[in-house]
């Protein structure tokens, strides 16, 4: 039975893309410059998962564990859409 579930999910093309994962050069890393352990941890993952150095951002966010929706915005989301369209 388990043969017949994926040879159907593999004629259907379903089974390749539950498997797929992104390419590391289509990753970004986002680290936090107001601390300096964020950036050394970004490049630690990134040599790890074989991500270029090039695709890592660096963002002053804020150094608390909870932000609110309008700092999340101002501080990570704008930037980061601001450094795609880069």
């Amino acid at each position: 039975m388990r043969y017949l579930v994926m040879v159907f999910c593999v004629l259907t093309g379903i089974f390749p893309q539950a498997i797929a994962a992104p390419r590391p050069e289509s990753v970004a890393v986002l680290y936090n410059t107001a601390l300096p352990e964020s950036l050394k941890l970004a490049e630690y993952y990134s040599a790890a998962r074989g991500i270029p150095p090039e695709n890592l951002v660096g963002l002053k966010m804020p150094i608390t564990a909870d932000i609110s929706r309008s700092d999340y915005e101002a501080t990570i989301a704008a930037p980061l859409r601001r450094e795609f369209d880069t």
